[in-house]
């Protein structure tokens, strides 16, 4: 949740000349993200982390965008302060300040053909570079049967929760009963099978929502915190689905999600386990969320959170009705 700003702009402005060097004009507030984020000038990007943030998610992301810059890739721009840091404490809060970059973002499920495989280009080019790069961090949350059974009992207890004047409170309880439906129905997958998917070194949370766009130059990608070695299956199903406008409704276009697939093959190698198991990859992780739902359970003002959560019910209905047709699609790119 964002935290109140313990800066203001006479703050900002002081604080940048004694740690940065930087003299201020003009300090704007920017509503985004999960953190307090502030336009200095046009020329750099001030954010402010919720207290909870750690230095070592900080030095991660640093890291990372070193890396990466040093491969080609268009990422942000970390100023140092004048004693070499990357960051300065304030009242025990995290503030870094990047160098701003020029363009504009556009939300979920709005991007035409080029910008949603646009969007493979860089996944595949992103994975690719973070091969080498040296993560202590591994990932083994696959997904299990015990799993499922936990969500379950989740979205169960979710249930028992919605309140009586939910102006929603029909249509929630019936998402939430066909999710465990559908989770009823998945508990005889092999998940043994499951566990021969590729783990890649990924972004962790890449999509449509760290993308940064310029028509007259190369499309930026923001948000490293979240890197760490996955199923690089998740990160391209998932990231098809909130970009292509076709899918808005959560329903796939499926010839563009294989072209999809197809360009991020170009930068990397696909198993056939990874193109096999990929929808079964995503609907394992969608389907037990109660995401959205109780978040607009609790705050009846959180209407966009709703909408999101009716559209990963969508995309768990059209996941589930064709698991098999997908994964056979999939499997001919092999």
């Amino acid at each position: 949740m964002l935290e109140d700003s313990v800066l203001t702009e006479d703050l900002i402005k002081e604080l940048l000349k004694d740690n940065y060097g930087i003299k201020v004009s003009k300090v704007e507030r920017i509503n985004r993200g999960s953190a307090n984020i502030f336009n200095i000038d046009n020329k750099y990007i001030l954010k402010e982390f919720t207290s909870d943030r750690e230095i070592s998610s900080i030095e991660k992301e640093y890291s990372v965008i070193k890396h990466l810059d040093s491969k080609g890739l268009k990422v942000p721009t970390y100023v140092e302060t004048k004693f070499g840091n990357p960051y300065i404490l304030y009242e025990k809060k995290i503030i870094i300040l990047q160098v701003y970059l020029d363009g504009y973002a556009i939300p979920n499920n709005t991007g035409d053909y080029y910008k949603t495989i646009e969007s493979a280009t860089i996944l595949g080019k992103l994975t690719k570079a973070l091969e080498d790069y040296e993560l202590d961090s591994a990932y083994n949350d696959y997904p299990t049967k015990e799993g499922l059974e936990e969500g379950i009992n989740k979205l169960s207890d979710l249930i028992t929760k919605i309140k009586e004047d939910n102006p929603y409170k029909d249509k929630i309880i019936s998402d939430l009963k066909r999710r465990i439906e559908i989770s009823k129905e998945l508990l005889d997958f092999n998940f043994k099978d499951i566990k021969k998917v590729t783990l890649k070194i990924c972004h962790g949370d890449y999509s449509v929502q760290q993308l940064i766009y310029n028509d007259n130059k190369e499309t930026a990608v923001i948000d490293f915190e979240t890197v760490r070695k996955m199923p690089i299956d998740w990160e391209i199903i998932r990231s098809y689905s909130y970009i292509d406008k076709e899918c808005a409704n959560g329903e796939f276009n499926l010839n563009t999600f294989i072209d999809y697939v197809k360009e991020v093959q170009k930068y990397i190698k696909l198993t056939k386990y990874d193109l096999k198991y990929m929808p079964y990859i995503y609907i394992f992780q969608l389907v037990s969320s109660t995401f959205g739902y109780k978040q607009y359970n609790n705050d009846y003002t959180k209407t966009s959170l709703l909408d999101f959560a009716f559209f990963r019910t969508n995309l768990c209905n059209y996941l589930y009705d064709n698991l098999e047709k997908i994964s056979k699609e999939l499997l001919k790119l092999k």
